[in-house]
C-alpha cells in the first residue's frame, strides 16, 4: 500500500540514523524506526509513540517546511510563519523543548530562538523523517522533553549500495504560491568507497488566501494585494499574502569507507534561503478586534520604516559518522557521529540589513550497545552527548545578548523482554552552563523513565510509561530584552530561572494487523516551574510586552490512529482511515489555559488502490479554540476537503510516482491558533500540487 492511514503499518526499510541492527525480530515489511532509541525497533514495538514518513508517504505530505509538512500528524502542528519558517509543535510544545534533528544530531541553528527563525534543513532534501511524540531527552538531551524530529537525508552511506550507481529525482509545483522546486541524489559506489551528491532548489511567490481571509483593517496595505482573476460574481476570489515569498537551495557531499563491520565517512552542505516573514512587523496581541484600526495606525519609531522583514539564513555544515561492530567487551557496536555547523541568520528590513544572528556550534555523541544477555533477552546501550553553542546578535533590534552554552550528558538505556512482557529503564545525567552578560548559569539535572509493555500475542500491544525529566533554561529564556519586529513583541528574559521539571505519564493500546488496526495513546504531563510565553498587557517601544516567567503547568491529551480494510481483492482494496487528537494546557497556578494551544481536530479518509494508481480523499476538521489565555483571541474552526490521485505507470518496479494532490479544495478561511501571526497570515488557499518521483 502506498498512502495508508497513520493507523496501519506502513511497508518501510530502515535508513540511516546510526542504527545498524533491529533489536528484535520484526514482520517482513516492518515499518522500522531508528530515532527513539539506541537500538533500531519496528514502530509497532515501541513503547514511545512515533511515525516515520519515507518515499510515498514522504511525497503525500511534502510541504515547504517541516513544521508544515509535519502539521497533520496526530500530535503534530506548526508555529506557521508562511512558507518560510514553520517549527513543529507536538503536543502543544515548542521552541526548545522539541528537538529537530539532522541524522541523529541537531540542526545547529537558531529555530529555538523564536517561531520566526526557519530550522534550517528543508524537506525537499530528505530521505525519510522520524517523529518520536513525547519525551525522548534520555537519548538526545533535555530539550527533547517535547519530542523529536529526525530528517534523515543519507548523506554518510553506512551501507554499500545495492547497484553500482542509484538514486532519485523528486520535482514538485503548487499553486497556492507559484512554488517550484527539485531535488536529486545519486550514491555512487566505487569499490568500499560510497560518494553521496545531493542538490535541491526550491523558489515560491507570495502565496494566495481566500477573500475574506484577511482582515478588513488589512485590506489597503500593501503588503495584501488582491489577485487578478476573477470569480464569476466578477469578485476577486483570492488574495496574496505579501511578503511571504521564499527562495532555497542546498548541496550536500559524502564520501563514506564501508567495510563488513562498520564505516567511517563525512560530508558537507551548505543551505542558502531567503524568506519574508508575513507580519511585516506589526503584530497586535491581545487587543479586540474593534480596536485594531486604531492600533494599526499606532505611531511608533518601527513602523513605517520595517513595513517589509526579509531573512537570509546561510548554514555551512560538516558531519563525521562512524560505526564498528564486533567483539569490544561487554560490547557489540560502537557509533560515534559529529557534527559542526556556522549559521547566519540576517535580518532584512525593507531590503536593508538589520539585526544579524550568528551561530558556530558543534555536536558529538558517542553510543555504546551492549551485547546481549540471558539469552537475548537482555539488551541495552549506553552514551555520551556534548554540545557547544557560540550565539550573538548584532544591531539595534538584538533582543538577546551575546552567549555561550555547554552542555554535556551521560545516559544508558537497558530493556529487559520476558515472555510477553516488556521492561525498559533508562537515565540521563545532563550538565549545562549558559554565560552572557557577564552572568553565568550552571544546570546540573538528573533525568530517568521507564515503560511496561505487555504482548498478548503479535497483533496487541499495551503499555505505560512514566518518566521524571529536567530542562535548564536557554539564554534566550534567561537574557532577552529588546525588540523583536519579526514577531512583533518586546521580549523580556528572566535571568533567575530555574530548571523546569515535568513528570509524564502516558499509556496506550495498539493493534497492528486484520481488517481494523490502529492505536489510542493518552498522556498527561505535569510541569513544576514550566517556563511560559506570554503578553502581559503593556507596550514598550510602541510593542506589546512579551514576558518569559515561570509557573505550574499540566497537559493532557489523546490521539487516535485507526484503519478499517473494507474490501481486498486480488486486484484492487478499499480502507478507511482516520485520526483525532486534543491537547488541553493549564497554568496550574491560576487555573487558567496556556497561549496558543492547537484546538481538537479529527480527519477521516477514504483510500482506494490498485496496482497502478491510488486515489485518496479525506476530510479534516479542526475545532475553533475558544479556551484561550489572557491577551489572546480565539480562534475558529475550520474544515479541510483534501484529495489526491498518485499514478504509477511502471508496475513491475514501483519507481516512479506522479501525484496531483488537492488541499483545501473548498477554500476555505483558516488560521492556525498555534502562530504569532494568525490575523495577518492566514493559511493557504486552495492548492494544487503536482510532484514526480523518479527513482534509479
Amino acid at each position: 500500500m502506498r498512502y495508508l492511514a497513520l493507523g496501519t503499518a506502513l511497508l518501510t526499510v530502515s535508513t540511516g540514523a546510526m542504527a545498524a541492527e533491529t533489536a528484535t525480530p520484526v514482520r517482513p515489511g516492518e515499518e522500522i524506526v531508528v530515532t527513539a532509541r539506541p537500538t533500531a525497533t519496528d514502530r509497532f514495538s515501541l513503547l514511545q509513540s512515533t511515525t516515520a514518513l519515507s518515499s510515498d508517504s514522504l511525497q503525500l505530505r511534502m510541504e515547504s517546511s517541516i513544521g508544515e509538512t509535519l502539521a497533520s500528524l496526530p500530535g503534530f502542528s506548526s508555529t506557521f510563519f508562511g512558507p518560510g519558517a514553520s517549527r513543529p509543535i507536538v503536543r502543544g510544545l515548542d521552541g526548545d523543548r522539541i528537538r529537530v534533528l539532522v541524522n541523529g544530531l541537531g540542526s545547529i541553528d537558531a529555530s529555538s530562538v523564536s517561531p520566526d527563525h526557519a530550522v534550517a534543513t528543508d524537506p525537499l532534501g530528505a530521505q525519510r523523517i522520524e517523529v518520536v511524540r513525547g519525551p525522548a531527552n534520555l537519548m538526545y538531551g533535555s530539550n527533547a522533553v517535547g519530542g523529536v524530529v529526525n530528517v534523515i537525508d543519507g548523506r554518510i552511506a553506512e551501507r554499500l549500495p545495492e547497484e553500482p550507481v542509484s538514486g532519485q529525482i523528486d520535482l514538485l509545483y503548487g499553486s497556492a504560491a507559484n512554488e517550484v522546486g527539485g531535488a536529486a541524489h545519486v550514491d555512487a559506489a566505487m569499490g568500499n568507497f560510497v560518494l553521496h551528491l545531493k542538490g535541491f532548489y526550491r523558489d515560491t511567490g507570495d502565496y494566495r488566501v481566500p477573500r475574506g481571509a484577511l482582515l478588513e483593517d488589512h485590506d489597503d496595505h500593501e503588503h495584501a494585494h488582491e489577485e487578478g482573476e476573477e470569480d464569476h460574481h466578477g469578485e476577486t476570489p483570492l488574495r496574496r499574502v505579501g511578503n511571504s515569498a521564499t527562495e532555497s537551495v542546498g548541496g550536500t557531499v559524502g564520501l563514506s569507507y564501508v567495510w563488513e563491520n562498520g564505516f567511517l565517512g563525512a560530508a558537507y552542505s551548505r543551505l542558502d534561503t531567503r524568506y519574508g516573514i508575513p507580519s511585516g512587523g506589526h503584530v497586535h496581541a491581545g487587543e479586540e478586534e474593534e480596536d485594531h484600526d486604531h492600533d494599526h495606525d499606532h505611531d511608533h519609531d518601527h513602523g513605517e520604516e520595517e513595513e517589509s522583514v526579509g531573512i537570509d539564513l546561510v548554514q555551512d555544515r560538516i558531519d563525521v559518522a562512524g560505526e564498528v561492530r564486533g567483539d569490544m567487551l561487554i560490547f557489540e557496536a560502537a557509533r560515534v557521529r559529529f557534527g559542526y555547523a556556522d549559521y547566519t541568520h540576517t535580518e532584512l528590513e525593507n531590503g536593508e540589513v538589520g539585526t544579524i544572528f550568528n551561530n558556530k556550534g558543534w555536536e558529538g555523541r558517542l553510543e555504546l550497545v551492549q551485547k546481549p544477555l540471558m539469552e537475548g533477552n537482555w539488551t541495552g546501550a549506553s552514551g555520551i552527548q556534548l554540545t557547544s553553542r557560540d550565539f550573538e546578535a548584532i544591531g539595534d533590534e538584538a533582543f538577546v545578548p551575546p552567549s555561550e552554552t555547554f552542555n554535556w550528558g551521560a545516559f544508558t538505556f537497558q530493556e529487559w523482554v520476558l515472555g510477553q512482557l516488556t521492561l525498559e529503564l533508562g537515565m540521563r545525567f545532563e550538565s549545562q552552563s549558559v554565560e552572557a552578560l557577564g552572568v553565568k548559569r550552571d544546570f546540573d539535572n538528573v533525568s530517568a523513565s521507564s515503560g511496561l509493555a505487555w504482548s498478548p500475542n503479535d497483533d496487541w500491544l499495551v503499555g505505560v510509561t512514566l518518566g521524571r525529566s529536567k530542562r535548564a533554561p536557554t539564554a534566550e529564556e534567561l537574557f532577552a530584552d529588546g525588540p523583536h519586529l519579526a514577531i512583533g513583541a518586546f521580549e523580556i528574559g528572566d535571568p533567575t530561572l530555574k530548571s523546569e521539571t515535568s513528570v509524564n505519564l502516558e499509556a496506550f493500546v495498539r493493534k497492528r494487523s486484520g481488517p481494523v488496526t490502529g492505536a489510542l495513546t493518552g498522556y498527561m504531563t505535569w510541569y513544576d516551574d514550566f517556563i511560559s510565553q506570554s503578553f502581559n498587557g503593556a507596550e514598550e517601544d510602541g510593542l506589546p510586552v512579551l514576558v518569559r516567567g515561570q509557573t505550574d503547568a499540566r497537559f493532557q491529551g489523546v490521539e487516535l490512529e485507526l484503519g478499517v480494510e473494507a474490501i481486498r481483492t486480488d486486484s484492487w482494496s478499499l480502507k478507511f482511515d482516520g485520526t483525532a487528537d486534543y491537547v488541553r494546557a493549564t497554568d496550574r497556578a491560576t487555573g487558567t489555559p496556556l497561549p496558543r494551544i492547537p484546538a481538537f481536530r479529527f480527519m477521516v479518509g477514504a483510500e482506494y488502490e490498485r496496482d497502478w494508481v491510488t486515489g485518496r480523499v479525506e476530510v479534516q476538521r479542526v475545532g475553533k479554540q475558544n479556551r484561550v489565555a489572557a491577551f489572546e483571541e480565539e480562534t475558529d474552526g475550520y474544515t479541510f476537503l483534501n484529495a489526491s490521485l498518485a499514478f504509477r505507470p511502471f508496475t513491475d518496479r514501483r519507481n516512479v510516482t506522479l501525484l496531483i494532490r488537492g488541499k483545501n479544495l473548498t477554500n476555505a478561511i483558516a488560521r492556525a491558533h498555534t502562530s504569532f501571526l494568525k490575523e495577518v497570515a492566514p493559511l493557504a488557499g486552495r492548492d494544487v500540487r503536482v510532484s514526480l518521483q523518479v527513482g534509479f
